[in-house]
């Protein structure tokens, strides 16, 4: 993919990307597993409805829905 890339435009190799307009990356190549989080919005829609101290849950609803 990079080299397609920069075949047509020009570009920086900076290295393993760990924040991307905001966003955490997190990485794990041996489960083959990309995460991305924005923790920085979450907490602000949280605040902003009044919801930062809620209790966490991995899954909002039933597994399979």
């Amino acid at each position: 993919m990079k080299s397609g890339v920069s075949s047509k435009f020009e570009v920086r190799d900076m290295g393993e990307v760990k924040d991307f307009i905001g966003m955490k990356v997190m990485r794990d190549k041996r489960a083959k597993k990309l995460t991305l989080s924005n923790p920085g919005h979450i907490m602000a829609l949280l605040q902003a409805f009044g919801m930062e101290t809620c209790t966490l849950n991995k899954t909002a609803m039933a597994s399979g829905v």
